[in-house]
């Protein structure tokens, strides 16, 4: 995948998720998670979606945020891992 396909994608997800796309999707609670530990989840990642900012995750495993905007080729690697982590 090049990069403008790369930030297309990424453009793309940031605007489903401000639009509530990972709220829907947390949907159901878990045993042991409750309705409002899901809403603060969503309503974080709302707030951090409306700001621009997308998670990465560098070399020692630890998750930062950059406005997308400022995303450049060598972003693409932390970021997918992010997604992965994300997903997990």
């Amino acid at each position: 995948m090049g990069w403008e396909e790369f930030e297309q994608m990424e453009r793309q997800q940031l605007k489903e998720r401000r639009e509530g796309k990972l709220c829907r999707a947390l949907g159901v609670t878990l045993p042991g998670e409750t309705t409002e530990q899901l809403d603060r989840i969503g309503e974080h990642d709302r707030r951090r979606t409306e700001q621009g900012l997308v998670p990465l995750i560098d070399r020692d495993g630890t998750i930062f945020y950059k406005h997308i905007d400022d995303l450049c080729r060598l972003d693409m690697n932390s970021r997918t891992v992010a997604k992965r982590v994300v997903v997990a």
